[in-house]
């Protein structure tokens, strides 16, 4: 079985630092490490939108799956880490 989670984030209202964030995050700059992250803790898909300065995040992931697990987030390689500073 899988679930599916929605996440919502306003940005904050500045043109430069929203277009700074479009970049980073564009699908082709992803670097590998986090990519194998997200499907190592059972993330099957991830989306984010942006409509203005509101994202919104879909994943699809296993019931194995929890959001909440520190432990995951604290296994994470330094690259991952890295990437979520």
């Amino acid at each position: 079985m899988t679930k599916t989670l929605y996440y919502m984030l306003d940005l904050v209202d500045d043109a430069g630092l929203i277009a700074e964030y479009d970049d980073l995050h564009r699908a082709e700059r992803a670097w590998p490490e986090v990519t194998q992250g997200l499907l190592d803790a059972g993330i099957i898909s991830l989306d984010i939108h942006r409509y203005r300065d509101r994202l919104v995040m879909t994943i699809v992931a296993g019931d194995e799956f929890d959001p909440a697990d520190k432990a995951r987030s604290e296994g994470a390689s330094a690259r991952v880490r890295e990437w979520e500073k």
